[in-house]
């Protein structure tokens, strides 16, 4: 390896001198610590530590290749250990691992299926053509006013076209895993510090690329007496072509799975407090735009929703159109903020240049939270005006789809108090809602179609007070994950309800939104404290 462009030396932790030491002291930086020693540490600090603060802050670290502590060094060096070249080598092995052994295999697999369906499709097209020619006979003159029979062809001849415009989509995505897979076994055969340290995973734009398979919806000829306008309904009927993709459990994902971590990571903390009206101020929801950016929602600030980095950056500021706090957000796949709105009772998108548009109004039931379906769809959780009633409902656009509100027994799936509740749909397309009732609050989840799977009041484990659930959201593993307000943790539970653990231990002080990167990492706004906490709590 280049010297110049690489690192030799794993540096110890100066005090057990086992772990890899990514921490350092910030008064003498020659004290490196893991983090099990790191909390010891500080309590061995002395006065003696401290009063060779000025000269020791201006030492450097050992150099592996000068043997000095020379500024003038020219070797690489990585002052700080934030991201650590081992660290990196395993994301590289990983993401290498991921591309060869299961994003290439599907899309080879995807471009398997085409011409399978190509064989299928002429088959298919010649019976509709001669059904086509039989009932032609009997309609005549009406049939031909409809629809043309040669038409068919056209229609076949579309089918081809989209099915080749997807093979070649998919080689030219398969070409470029290909040579992402060359590079990356390139880079770990050489181990180039700099090329290692610039280097940025593809693996989860491939991953949003991986489409499932695409299934044609063929149309039907139905051979019956119809009368003229019924012949125009069933020829409409027939000549719109259709795709859909095969049910999945889910967006794809990784599927060597993501454990728990037994210490979750705190990464970033996020103080919101300048930007607080008064010192009342709290933060009522968080909703992710990728990985770096977040939205959140607040009462008693200077604007109802912003947009910040994680590194602190105000990016953009927003109010209701109603001039009263929102309810609950969420973020469109295109990036855009959905807002519910309790005073004027709607669900409202912000575009990019941030003008507002209405897109549900509700009469009679007032909204409590809303989220985006992985389909594109609005999920309401709302409450009548007279407090008696709580539902759900799916809409497309302002078209109401489905709604539900009872169980198979005719019970109520939801507390009719017009107390808190958030709501986001699992990587299986249950509907999970956290119902935060005076009395006792409960999880509710249900499938797609509205029935009940099971609800959770919380564990024994939380022996602070009763279960609270606010802010709840998913990952990529369908794990669920719950904000307990009054206990200061989160729940994390299977997709079935089951009780995994808790993240308790990390300063958190009334968790009240939640939201998951890209990466699974937690992002947690906290209440009163003004305060959002990025979070790894798998590995």
């Amino acid at each position: 390896m280049d010297p110049q462009n690489s690192i030799r030396d794993i540096v110890p932790c100066s005090l057990c001198r086992f772990s890899m030491a990514p921490l350092h002291c910030k008064i003498c930086v020659l004290r490196l610590q893991c983090s099990d020693c790191a909390e010891n540490s500080i309590r061995e600090l002395t006065n003696d530590h401290e009063e060779q603060q000025s000269v020791r802050r201006r030492r450097f670290l050992f150099c592996s290749f000068c043997n000095e502590h020379d500024i003038r060094c020219r070797a690489p060096f990585v002052k700080h250990f934030e991201i650590s070249h081992d660290l990196k080598m395993l994301n590289i092995k990983r993401d290498l691992r991921e591309l060869e052994n299961y994003i290439l295999p599907k899309y080879q697999n995807l471009t398997a299926s085409i011409p399978v369906q190509d064989i299928g499709l002429n088959n298919i097209f010649k019976k509709l053509t001669t059904t086509l020619n039989k009932q032609g006979e009997n309609l005549h003159r009406k049939v031909d006013s409809v629809k043309r029979k040669s038409d068919l062809d056209e229609i076949h001849s579309n089918c081809l076209s989209i099915l080749e415009k997807r093979k070649v989509e998919i080689e030219h995505n398969i070409t470029d895993i290909s040579l992402s897979i060359a590079y990356l076994k390139k880079l770990l055969e050489s181990g180039d510090f700099i090329p290692t340290k610039n280097y940025k995973s593809r693996n989860s734009d491939f991953r949003k690329k991986l489409h499932p398979e695409v299934k044609l919806i063929l149309p039907e000829f139905i051979t019956e007496e119809l009368d003229r306008e019924q012949i125009y309904h069933q020829f409409t009927s027939l000549f719109e072509l259709s795709f859909r993709t095969k049910e999945t459990s889910g967006a794809e994902s990784s599927p060597t799975g993501r454990p728990l971590m037994e210490e979750p990571l705190t990464i970033t903390s996020l103080n919101i407090i300048k930007h607080r009206s008064s010192s009342g101020g709290s933060l009522i929801d968080v909703a992710c735009v990728g990985d770096e950016n977040i939205w959140i929602a607040g009462e008693d600030m200077w604007f109802h929703m912003m947009l910040y980095t994680l590194q602190g950056e105000l990016l953009k500021s927003v109010q209701t159109m109603s001039g009263y706090k929102p309810v609950g957000i969420a973020v469109t796949k295109d990036g855009e903020l959905v807002y519910a709105d309790g005073d004027d009772r709607t669900v409202n998108i912000v575009k990019k240049n941030t003008q507002i548009q209405t897109v549900i109004r509700l009469e009679g039931w007032t909204p409590a939270n809303v989220c985006i379906t992985s389909s594109g769809y609005l999920l309401v959780v709302m409450y009548s005006d007279d407090g008696e009633q709580s539902k759900v409902s799916r809409y497309n656009g302002s078209t109401e789809l489905q709604s539900f509100q009872y169980d198979d027994e005719g019970q109520p799936l939801y507390s009719s108090e017009s107390c808190l509740k958030y709501i986001c749909e699992n990587r299986n397309l249950d509907i999970c809602v956290s119902d935060d009732e005076t009395a006792a609050g409960t999880v509710v989840v249900v499938n797609q179609a509205g029935k009940l799977r099971f609800k959770y009041s919380g564990s024994s484990r939380t022996t602070k007070g009763s279960f609270r659930p606010f802010g709840i959201t998913t990952d990529s593993q369908g794990r669920i994950l719950v904000a307990d307000f009054k206990n200061h943790c989160v729940h994390v539970l299977d997709q079935d309800g089951q009780f995994l653990c808790l993240i308790d231990n990390y300063d958190l002080f009334e968790p009240r939104g939640l939201c998951v990167d890209t990466r699974d990492n937690l992002i947690v706004a906290e209440n009163k404290p003004c305060r959002v906490k990025k979070i790894q709590y798998c590995i």
